[in-house]
């Protein structure tokens, strides 16, 4: 077309082509070049036709290789990006407080988080929205779900066991809600202290630490599988409601609307008359004492049994010490149980 053109302009402006260009055939572009135009004209015409061509070709070709790059660039580009909206750094130095022993299950949970950000958008936002509970809610994945082979609800794309897979990106997320709120909110003082001092054990409340205490020394801990934590909590906490069915269990639970405190693994037995606490943490005799001091203030008004779980910490942990103070704990919670009858019962187990 161009060639067409660029001939007929040429032919044109010389005498000999309007002397031979034909009125009658207005649509014609161009006739076959009679023998009387100038073969000089004709050469240079389909060498510059050419040229011109050639740089047309040229760039098309430049052109399609820098899309092709830019293309190639975005992609690489979009496959590495890191998306850090959440206070990565605020909630590494939470977790490392709530997790010193297991680097594992700082970092895993760093990383769920991020990958629920992907899908879902910037948590802060969702917490500043609504504490993230619609995340929250679209995580949940029951087991009658995962008998029925049911749909996952959430967005996020989980590469193995949906269930569990869901799980711990719901545990994350509702860690880095309760990091948000301990980084708000102060310390409540909705506690009542109870003074009375009463040494009576309630013997419902032996049975049933009796028989939560056998069942778990049936549990198969995994040093390897379990040196994740919220995999050690989500495996023990399926262990008990399969082998403890008139209990209910739960995971994260807050007994405090003020208090942001979360309880590892919470009980409560048929009858709402005793609630079971089970804490998680290293073989570290300050980590236990310090969870059972909180927790002891918390349900002061309950009968409560609570477990003390310890997994293998590091080589410098004192494991002897730790059994030492279970035994504190265990006198602490008989003192601390009454005559009205809330029962404080209190036991000490550490895996291997």
């Amino acid at each position: 077309m161009h060639a067409l053109i660029l001939l007929k302009l040429f032919y044109w402006t010389t005498a000999e082509g309007l002397h031979y260009y034909n009125p009658t055939y207005p649509a014609q572009v161009l006739t076959f070049l009679p023998a009387k135009i100038n073969i000089g004209i004709y050469v240079y015409a389909m060498w510059k036709m050419c040229k011109f061509g050639l740089r047309i070709a040229k760039l098309l070709n430049t052109y399609k290789e820098v899309c092709i790059f830019s293309i190639s660039l975005n992609k690489k580009f979009t496959n590495n990006l890191k998306i850090t909206n959440m206070r990565t750094n605020e909630f590494k130095e939470w977790l490392q407080i709530k997790f010193p022993d297991t680097k594992t299950t700082v970092n895993n949970r760093i990383s769920n988080c991020n990958h629920v950000e992907k899908y879902y958008g910037d948590l802060d936002t969702h917490y500043t929205e609504n504490k993230c509970s619609y995340i929250i809610d679209e995580l949940n994945y029951s087991t009658e779900d995962e008998r029925k082979n049911a749909s996952q609800r959430h967005k996020v794309p989980i590469d193995g066991n949906i269930r569990n897979g869901s799980a711990t990106l719901k545990l994350a997320v509702k860690l880095y809600v309760e990091f948000r709120e301990n980084q708000n909110e102060l310390l409540g003082d909705d506690l009542i202290f109870h003074e009375e001092v009463i040494e009576e054990v309630n013997s419902d409340g032996a049975i049933i630490l009796q028989e939560i205490r056998k069942h778990l020394s049936a549990f198969n801990y995994k040093k390897i599988t379990h040196n994740d934590i919220a995999v050690l909590q989500l495996e023990l906490t399926d262990f008990l409601n399969e082998k403890l069915k008139r209990f209910t269990w739960k995971t994260e639970h807050r007994p405090s609307l003020t208090i942001k405190d979360s309880i590892d693994i919470f009980g409560l037995t048929d009858d709402n008359k005793f609630k079971i606490v089970i804490e998680l943490d290293a073989h570290r005799a300050d980590q236990v004492a310090k969870k059972f001091i909180s927790r002891s203030a918390l349900f002061i008004n309950d009968n409560i049994i609570y477990l003390s779980i310890c997994y293998p910490g590091t080589s410098k942990m004192n494991k002897n010490e730790c059994i030492k103070y279970f035994d504190y704990c265990a006198i602490i919670s008989r003192a601390l149980s009454d005559s009205s009858g809330n029962s404080k019962l209190y036991a000490g187990i550490i895996l291997e």
